[in-house]
């Protein structure tokens, strides 16, 4: 993982899943449509990639017709 945006000092950021206060926090952006995207880590397919939240309610539309 990395921090984004990246800070320039010394400090080790370290991510453990025993600590009980541990978060992480998507990166966020904005797509070329204007719509929020978040950079998603997929750990077991060692994959980042970003979802938008346009892409997630067309799909959520997409399960109940006539709801647009």
């Amino acid at each position: 993982m990395e921090r984004r945006p990246a800070k320039n000092d010394d400090i080790t950021y370290e991510y453990s899943k025993d600590d009980p206060k541990r978060s992480h926090i998507m990166p966020t952006e904005v797509s070329p449509c204007g719509s929020v995207m978040w950079g998603v880590a997929d750990i077991a397919a060692k994959k980042s990639y970003w979802i938008e939240r346009q892409n997630i309610a067309e799909r959520i539309f997409a399960l109940y017709p006539g709801t647009e």
